[in-house]
Formats: structure tokens, C-alpha cells, sequence
């Protein structure tokens, strides 16, 4: 069913009463999803999630079996919410940043350093990992101290220490285990070392972006720095993890690491322990995570878009690659940007040079040529060490940084601060939003850069391993991450589309060209690709209200828009099977299965349980907590469900969002299904004001039957309750409601929608 509102304007009001009763004349109405009967089974075949079995891994910082401990405990000393314990080699302490999170620490030497947070006396290496410590509420707590144990308690956690030997536990207020270990923690000579007592059941997630896996109970991983971009590489490691016990942990250090999580070992080369813990499910820890060590960056909209990247400044005597004569000079990027126009392809930025001694020339003329003409933002590849940043972005008009390890210099902390000037530089010199790229990501990167995974090859089976790569990222804090499509090297027709379909419900993506016999555009593999892949490109851009608000949960808070589905899911075996590893979900209604193998059928597509799923594509509806075989995936078919009571909003189709008006149409999609909302997040989509408040939000409400349940569903436009610079005063609105039955009866419900009284 499809309701094209009237264009709302002023204090008008649209009552339910008149909209029902004009609906009624044209003769339209709903029931909910399932009405008409069970849902439908598996076109091919079904079977149950199948466990995973880990891979083996070399540890990087294996554990040192002659490991000492502190000690047993001999002396303890409060000072507000931080207890210090004096053991007989060495110390601990217990911090509480607030009830839900506290700071344990241990160091045989009896002092206490932070490193990861201590000037270095270098300029290149000064950003920090924590930068929230002072934002968490105040924690007030109670110390019990007796023969065996020392008990540290705030309003929501005990932490308990074992008097003889040290070892720590943590029990939430109501006596619920967080964690235990087994042993206290260990030092050599180089590590030091936390083992903790299995549980049965417990499932760990984190460590960054892991090549392959985003699931890691019973494996190993490595936790550092590292240039393998491909199958089980692990290029921007974050030193977090989480566990379905109800807590996440960060190691507060730049040192690299290995966490056994078979034998329950986390080893960092440091001889020191430093780690914060952040009590509460899968987001909650991520909120606090990200609250410790920074915010995600609010992407500007172009971000989120399709990019292009490559050299258009070969004629340079200091590149030293390939010398294409149709990109001998900056100004013939624009050449380019005008396909994008001329393919009516959706594309939102693009890089004019990729370092290698490319440089550039003609800069704030191509610049504005290229927006004037095209719409698409301008960024550079950073090839001098971000020294001419006033020039780059102030005067010639740069809004994006693509990073390279190459540029910013090895080791995590030279890459966060490398990352750290490039956003900084950004928004001192403009009102724009700090926006780069960046492939050495640690814990804290993803206050000013998006990660991607590296320099790997094109072909299908890296479809295969990147969906658990860029799900794994966002499970550690790095919301926003992304790959090359199809790589940057090999590729074929097949796998470009494959890559390009999928990553249109990824955080982000773009090509890198240039490297490869042939250019990674999306026009470069013939009509049908192109079609194909124009469509995946235009599919996103109608989505872009969705996914932009998604994006805005993710700076708020940390949660991923693109999820794992266990962060939705967190109680289903099914979400850490070997078929969730390789699916994902955009927020908390898209089911994203891509195809990885050279067929027509998708196997192995994992519908979470306690949930109805729609084909995107067909509209059969499905029972979660089925694995379905033999699901149609022809070439121009990404397998995409819909979970049965989303609410979409959408907007008009356009090459990018820059040409879409204020005052265009606003389609809400809804697969009606019980009680469901969706809150529109709105700003002016390019600037810093959404910081100072320059935002809206309108809520939208459908109350609808249950499944196989016949009724009214009723849809509410609330209020667009704020504002910013550009905000229309009045829009229409496409109301549309997929149901799985006949129709029966609908109303919609329209509040004030203009900011004018």
C-alpha cells in the first residue's frame, strides 16, 4: 500500500478520522504481517546454525608459564573511590569511574605509570587513549575488609580481591558473576597476564578488525600492529573485547597483545595491567568504551557515500607508478567526476592524488570544479605528513584525508596522532566535519577516522572474510569502517558487483584505482554491472535518511550501524555460528547475507529467533531461527530480509546528497507488525552547528496487529521537534506498508510538522 500525505505546512493537523476516511473512498487498508497464514518455509532447504570451529593462531605475545604474581595483599588504603592495595611484590588498584565501570591496575614495581596516556616528548606521538575519564558520573563506595577478602562495592558492582594470593572477581549488585580468575595475574620479564576461569556458554566478541572472524570463543587473537590485508590479517586491532557474561574490557596500552580465549589468557608486552571494565550487555559496554575513549566521529553525509580514489597527477616526476596519459594532471580529475554524472552513478567524494610522490597542482580550481559541476566533495591522499593543512583545506577547499602508514609513520600511537591532526586539521581550517581514512586503528581511532581494511586483492572469497572483518571492527568501538571494492588489485566483474552490493549497507565505501588492469568503477564492467551496480548505489542513496540517522546513533553512543548479530541478539546460539560470522545487519532491520562463492543460491543464511523476517525482494515472509539453503542469488540479487515491525524512512534517489532538496519527499516504509517507532535524525548534514543543538528529530510510531492477527494499524508522524540552518518548513510525506495478507483497515496520524507557529 502506498499514501502520498498532503504537503503539511503551518499548524495543520492531520487527524486520524480524515485520513482513514479518505483512505476509505479509494478503498486502501492493512492488516499485519502473517495474517493470512503460517509463514513460509525455506525455498530450498533448512538446517540448524553450525558452531564454529577456531582456526589455529600463532600468539604474538604467547604467556610465560614462569610468571610471577604480586603477591598476597598487606595492606589497603582508600582515597574517594580508588583502593589502594599494597602486596608483598608489588601493588594494585581499584578505581571506580563511575558504578558501572571500574580500573583495575597491578605492577610488581609498586607504582603506578600510564604510558598510553603519558607525554612522550614527541609531537608525533601524542595522542591519547583515554580522553573521557572526567565525563562519568561519580562513584560512591564501600571497602569491607576481613581475614580472606577485601570487598570494593558501588551501587552496581563488587569487585572482591582473594587476601592471599591477589586474584580478582566481580559480581554484579545482585551477586551475578561478571568474571573470576582463575589465577592472579602474572608478570615477566616483558607481560603481564590476566587468567580467567571459563564459563560455560560465554561467548567473546572485540578485538578489532580480525580478518574473517567477528566471533572469537575458543580462539586465539593478536592484538596488534599488523599489515596482512587479507584472510585472518588483523590491520586495526583494538586491545577491547566483550563477553556475553555482561561486560566489556579495554587494555589501556599501545603494547601489543594476545587473548587466548580457550584458555582464558590476555597478554599484553607491558609489565604492567592496566584495563578498564564496563559492566552491562554488548551496547552498554560500547557506550561506556566509547565514552572513555572518545565518541565516534559524526560523519558529514558525503562520508557515508560512494568515494573514488586514485592518482590524477601522474605527469608528477616524483610518482613512481603507472603513468596513465588520461590522468597526467589534476585538473583532468574532473574528466572523471563528470562520469559519475554522465553514468548517473551516486557518488559523494573523491581523492584527486594517492600519495606515491603523485602531489598535486591546480588545487582550488579543480576543487571547485569539480563541486560546481559534479557535487562531489574533494579530498587528498596525506603525503606530506599534514604539513600544508592551512593551504589544503582552508584556502583550496580539501574535505577529506585518505591515511596511509606509509605517511603518518608505524606504531599505533603515531597513527592515532597522525589521524588526530588529519581530523583537527579539518575543522580549524573550515566549518566542515574532521573526515579521513585510516589503516592502523587502535583503541581511541575512532574519535577522528574511518578504518579501512587495507590493500587486499579483488575476488570473491574477500567478500567472505571482510563481512566478519568490518562486523568485528564495530563490535571494538570502530562503527565506521569500510574495504576497497573489489580490492585494489585483481578483481573480476563478479566479484566487483558482489563487493559493491553488499557494501551499500556497510558504514562505507569507495574504489581504489589504479592498481589493477583495470579501474575499480563502478561503470568499468559492462551494461549489466553497471545497471547492477548503479542500482546498489541508488539503493543507498534512498536510504540515506535511514542510514544517516544510524550514523548518528553510532557518534551518540558506539553502537555499530552495522551489527553483528549478536549485539541484537545477544541470547540466540545462532548469532555466533558460522553463518551469523558471515552475515550482518544494518541497525536493527536489515539482514544483510552477501555472496562470497561463484552460484546463484545463497546457502547458509542464518534468520535470527523470536523474530518474522520479509524478503526484501519477494516479500515471503519467515520464521527466525532457521538456517535457509538454496536461497535465490542471482547476480543482480543481494539475499536482504527485512525484520517484520520496521519503520524506514527514506528519501528521493539522487547522485548524492547534496542535490537532494530540503523540502523533498520523505517515504516511510513500514512492515507492520505490533508496537515499533523510528526516530528520524535530521541536521544540515555538511557542519559542525549539530554539535551546538542544530538538529531535529521526529519520532514516527506505527501501532499495528500482532502476526497472523487481523486489526488497525495505525501510523504517527510526530513533530520534527528541533532545529538547523536550511530545515524545510513543510514536506510531503509516501507512507507505505508491506503487509504478508489482504488489506483491512489503516489510519494515519499527522502532528504539526513545520518549526513555524
Amino acid at each position: 500500500m502506498t499514501l502520498t500525505s498532503p504537503r503539511l505546512t503551518g499548524r495543520r493537523q492531520i487527524t486520524a478520522l480524515g485520513l482513514a476516511a479518505a483512505m476509505a473512498v479509494t478503498g486502501v487498508g492493512l492488516t499485519g504481517l502473517g495474517a493470512s497464514g503460517a509463514a513460509a518455509a525455506a525455498p530450498g532447504s533448512s538446517s540448524a546454525p553450525t558452531p564454529i570451529t577456531p582456526k589455529p593462531a600463532s600468539p604474538e605475545v604467547p604467556v610465560d608459564a614462569a610468571g610471577t604474581s604480586i603477591g598476597a595483599i598487606t595492606a589497603v588504603s582508600q582515597s574517594g573511590a580508588s583502593v589502594t592495595l599494597t602486596a608483598e611484590n608489588g601493588a594494585m588498584r581499584i578505581t571506580f569511574l563511575e558504578d558501572g565501570t571500574f580500573r583495575l591496575e597491578a605492577d610488581p614495581s609498586g607504582a603506578f605509570t600510564d604510558p598510553a596516556n603519558t607525554p612522550q616528548g614527541d609531537p608525533t606521538r601524542t595522542a591519547n587513549i583515554v580522553v573521557g575519564s572526567d565525563s562519568f558520573d561519580a562513584s560512591r563506595i564501600t571497602v569491607d575488609d576481613d581475614d580472606d577478602t577485601i570487598s570494593i562495592s558501588s551501587a552496581k558492582v563488587t569487585v572482591t580481591i582473594d587476601r592471599g594470593t591477589g586474584a580478582v572477581s566481580a559480581t554484579k549488585a545482585d551477586g551475578t558473576a561478571i568474571f573470576a580468575e582463575k589465577a592472579p595475574i602474572t608478570f615477566s620479564a616483558t607481560t603481564a597476564t590476566q587468567h580467567l576461569k571459563a564459563v560455560e556458554g560465554e561467548q567473546f566478541l572485540g578485538g578489532g578488525m580480525q580478518n574473517g572472524r567477528s566471533i572469537h570463543t575458543g580462539s586465539v587473537i593478536n592484538v596488534s600492529r599488523n599489515t596482512d590485508w587479507d584472510d585472518e590479517g588483523y590491520p586495526n586491532a583494538v586491545p577491547y573485547y566483550m563477553s556475553s557474561e555482561g561486560y566489556g574490557v579495554l587494555r589501556n596500552t599501545f603494547a601489543r597483545g594476545t587473548y587466548d580465549f580457550k584458555n582464558g589468557t590476555t597478554t599484553h608486552q607491558e609489565r604492567r595491567f592496566d584495563a578498564c571494565y564496563f559492566v552491562g550487555d554488548y551496547g552498554a559496554s560500547l557506550e561506556s568504551y566509547t565514552q572513555l575513549t572518545g565518541r565516534p566521529m559524526m560523519p558529514p553525509v558525503y562520508a557515508l557515500e560512494y568515494g573514488d580514489a586514485d592518482c590524477y597527477n601522474r605527469s608528477s616526476p616524483t610518482y613512481n607508478a603507472y603513468r596513465d596519459p588520461a590522468k597526467l594532471r589534476t585538473p583532468q580529475a574532473l574528466d572523471f567526476a563528470q562520469d559519475f554524472v554522465d553514468y548517473d552513478m551516486p557518488a559523494g567524494w573523491m581523492l584527486v592524488n594517492d600519495g606515491y610522490g603523485c602531489e598535486y597542482q591546480e588545487l582550488p580550481e579543480t576543487i571547485d570544479a569539480i563541486e560546481e559541476q559534479t557535487g562531489l566533495k574533494t579530498g587528498l591522499w596525506t603525503e606530506r605528513s599534514l604539513t600544508n593543512q592551512e593551504y589544503e583545506v582552508g584556502e583550496a577547499g580539501v574535505r577529506l584525508r585518505k591515511l596511509d602508514v606509509a605517511w603518518v609513520g608505524h606504531g599505533y600511537r603515531m597513527s592515532l596522532t597522525g589521524c588526530e591532526a588529519a581530523h583537527s586539521g579539518i575543522e580549524q581550517y573550515s566549518d566542515a566535519r574532521g573526515t579521513s581514512l585510516m589503516v592502523e586503528g587502535w583503541a581511541g581511532s575512532q574519535r577522528c577516522g574511518m578504518q579501512w581494511t587495507g590493500d587486499h586483492t579483488g575476488n570473491l572469497d574477500a567478500v567472505r572474510w571482510q563481512v566478519s572483518a568490518l562486523t568485528g571492527a564495530s563490535n571494538s568501538g570502530l562503527p565506521f569502517t569500510t574495504g576497497d571494492v573489489d580490492g585494489i588489485f585483481g578483481g573480476s566483474t563478479e566479484s566487483y558487483v558482489r563487493d559493491l552490493q553488499w557494501k551499500a549497507f556497510a558504514p562505507a565505501l569507495y574504489s581504489m584505482s589504479g592498481w589493477a588492469a583495470k579501474d575499480k568503477r563502478p561503470w568499468l564492467y559492462g551494461e549489466e554491472a553497471t545497471d547492477i551496480n548503479r542500482s546498489y548505489l541508488q539503493l543507498r542513496q534512498q536510504l540515506m535518511p535511514y542510514i544517516y540517522t544510524l550514523a548518528a546513533e553510532s557518534h551518540r553512543s558506539g553502537l555499530p550501524m552495522m551489527r553483528s548479530l549478536a549485539l541484537e541478539y545477544p541470547k540466540d546460539p545462532g548469532s555466533y555460528s558460522v553463518e551469523a560470522n558471515n552475515e550482518f545487519l544494518l541497525g536493527g532491520d536489515y539482514l544483510v547475507a552477501p555472496v562470497f562463492t561463484k552460484t546463484t543460491v545463497r546457502n547458509g543464511i542464518y534468520l535470527p529467533a523470536g523474530e518474522q523476517w520479509i524478503d526484501y525482494w519477494t516479500g515471503t515472509v519467515y520464521e527466525g531461527g532457521q538456517v535457509l539453503n538454496g536461497h535465490p542469488a542471482p547476480l543482480d540479487k543481494l539475499p536482504i530480509f527485512v525484520r517484520a515491525g520496521a519503520v524506514v524512512p527514506q528519501g528521493i534517489v539522487a547522485r548524492n546528497a547534496s542535490l537532494v532538496p530540503e523540502d523533498s519527499a520523505v517515504t516511510i516504509t513500514t512492515y507492520p507488525q505490533g508496537e515499533s517507532s523510528f526516530a528520524l535524525y535530521e541536521d544540515d548534514k555538511v557542519t559542525r552547528a549539530y554539535a551546538d543543538g542544530k538538529s531535529s528529530t521526529q519520532k514516527i510510531s506505527v501501532d499495528a496487529p500482532e502476526a497472523a492477527k487481523k486489526g488497525t494499524v495505525t501510523i504517527t508522524l510526530g513533530e520534527r521537534d528541533g532545529d538547523y540552518d536550511g530545515k524545510a518548513k513543510a514536506r510531503p510525506y509516501v507512507i507505505k506498508a508491506h503487509t504478508g495478507s489482504a488489506p483491512k483497515n489503516v489510519t494515519v496520524a499527522g502532528t504539526r510538522l513545520s518549526e513555524a507557529p
